[in-house]
């Protein structure tokens, strides 16, 4: 099997650089131009496709930790009993009775 691991870090690691330096020249062209609302605002965009590259590096303990959190199967019943907080996420009461 071919392990793509070592590339995706390599290649997020230079991608991250280039947003940090996109991100900094965007806040020297804001101060420049007295554009402080979009600078601010182009900067926190960076930022959060910066958090998107972290967290895409760990997608799989992301995920499991999301469906660990949402379904809990009850071992005796073969049920999901966490109904509560997947009502909370959706905002939806839920009422079951199991």
């Amino acid at each position: 099997m071919i392990d793509l691991k070592p590339l995706w870090d390599n290649f997020s690691t230079q991608v991250i650089i280039l947003l940090a330096i996109v991100a900094l020249g965007m806040i020297v062209v804001g101060v420049a131009t007295q554009g402080f609302g979009r600078a601010i605002i182009t900067v926190i965009g960076v930022f959060v496709l910066i958090a998107c590259i972290l967290m895409l590096g760990s997608a799989t303990e992301v995920g499991t930790w999301i469906k660990d959190k949402i379904f809990k199967l009850d071992s005796d019943a073969g049920l999901i009993t966490n109904f509560r907080l997947l009502g909370e996420v959706i905002g939806v009461q839920l009422h079951a009775r199991i």
